[in-house]
């Protein structure tokens, strides 16, 4: 009877594993946010529910949740070069170090006053609605202002959440293309993706990622970080089982 509890123990912990929305929920909500709260606009074409991580060596997979995968381009009208709201880029740090507190939702957070992001993955087409090819970066200046563009960089018109870093300012002299480190993204139903290779980064050094992304608008922000550590964890519990499950097994036979 121990056994067969200790198996339904097991294989209800990696039940609840798997059935865990995402390993970083969205509760960021940061400035400005004009009043409107987490969601700036239509939440079926702006909301952001959380992100994923898993981690393979160095290589680095990030799953974001968001209904914007199918609304890429949306408001042309409202964008500076007229190609609409694109997709932001991914900001990366070791440690995460945010203005403000969990229950307000970090309101007094933005690019000048948050953490200070060592690392980007920037796409190279924004618009492009399938994904494509990136890049890795280095953000060596002493701000974030000089690495980043910011969501009123894109935008001519319209109510967004001004102040949040959505992308490496490519131009600037204190970013650096680290060429060595792939990089890609994809568009998938109910997701954008990000991969890249971290080696040599120390982004993975310290145990924690911390991440922030959104649309060039700004209109909803996902930020935090996540014990790079713990990843693989379902994966140890399911093994726990089996193992169990191949005990029994033996002391049947015995």
């Amino acid at each position: 009877m121990k056994l067969y509890s200790f198996l339904a123990l097991s294989f209800s912990l990696v039940f609840a594993a798997q059935v865990q929305a995402y390993m970083l929920d969205d509760h960021y909500i940061g400035g400005d946010d004009h009043g409107y709260g987490d969601v700036i606009g239509h939440t079926n074409m702006f909301d952001v529910a959380g992100l994923d991580v898993a981690v393979s060596g160095t290589q680095v997979t990030v799953d974001i949740y968001t209904t914007f995968w199918d609304d890429i381009g949306v408001y042309g009208s409202l964008a500076l070069n007229g190609k609409g709201i694109g997709v932001g880029d991914l900001m990366l740090g070791s440690s995460w170090n945010p203005n403000g507190s969990a229950s307000n939702g970090y309101l007094a957070d933005n690019a000048a006053s948050g953490t200070l992001w060592s690392h980007a993955v920037s796409v190279d087409d924004a618009y492009s609605t399938t994904g494509g090819s990136a890049r890795l970066y280095a953000l060596n200046g002493s701000s974030n202002d000089e690495n980043l563009l910011l969501s009123e960089d894109f935008l001519s018109a319209g109510v967004y959440r001004d102040g949040q870093e959505v992308a490496v300012d490519r131009a600037s002299r204190k970013v650096d293309w680290l060429s060595g480190n792939s990089a890609s993204w994809v568009v998938s139903s109910g997701k954008i993706s990000f991969m890249f290779d971290a080696a040599n980064t120390g982004l993975l050094s310290d145990g924690e990622l911390a991440l922030h992304w959104a649309m060039l608008c700004g209109n909803d922000v996902i930020e935090g970080a996540v014990p790079v550590a713990s990843v693989d964890e379902p994966s140890s519990l399911a093994l726990l089982a089996l193992g169990a499950l191949g005990l029994g097994w033996l002391r049947r036979r015995v």
